[in-house]
């Protein structure tokens, strides 16, 4: 809106509308704080909400968490399991040196469980879900478990010229 030419607004720089230009300005200044503040919610409602349904999206593998047993495992279950006797792993666990067996994560483990992860994941090398049911733990433990038992002998685990022949 035009400035009034009459001698009453321009001596105290008053808008007909009864602003000043200053008042005019932190209008301004303020709408524009408005619709930045604005755009700023609907940023962070739109982030809060693609993140929530991330996290919803991701389904919960439930387990019941107990204490594994070798004794409480019968022989030809542990034969199906492991394909060796409770017998064959507790005289091999003192053989492989499980017991100096360092784990990742402030993981504990009693040899005879490093050894029962370990065969049972190499007699049936799908998915860990029923794993967790065997052995009481989680997906992430058992894998830990797991890959930190067979990094000692990675180095023998190498394909030698002879099998890359075949």
């Amino acid at each position: 809106m035009p400035f009034s030419t009459s001698p009453d607004h321009e001596d105290r720089g008053v808008r007909p509308s009864g602003l000043t230009r200053y008042d005019e300005e932190e209008e301004e200044e303020e709408e524009e704080l408005d619709v930045i503040l604005l755009a700023l919610a609907v940023m962070l409602r739109a982030y809060r909400t693609r993140r929530q349904s991330s996290i919803r999206s991701r389904a919960l593998f439930e387990y019941e968490h107990f204490s594994f047993s070798l004794d409480l495992i019968g022989p030809g279950r542990a034969h199906v399991l492991f394909r060796f006797s409770v017998e064959e792993i507790r005289r091999l666990t003192p053989l492989l040196h499980l017991q100096e067996m360092p784990l990742r994560r402030r993981l504990i483990a009693e040899p005879d469980l490093i050894l029962a992860v370990l065969l049972a994941r190499l007699s049936f090398p799908g998915r860990w879900a029923p794993l967790c049911d065997i052995f009481g733990r989680s997906q992430s433990w058992l894998s830990t478990v797991f890959n930190d038992a067979v990094k000692p002998w990675q180095p023998l685990l190498r394909p030698t010229p002879a099998d890359q022949a075949h």
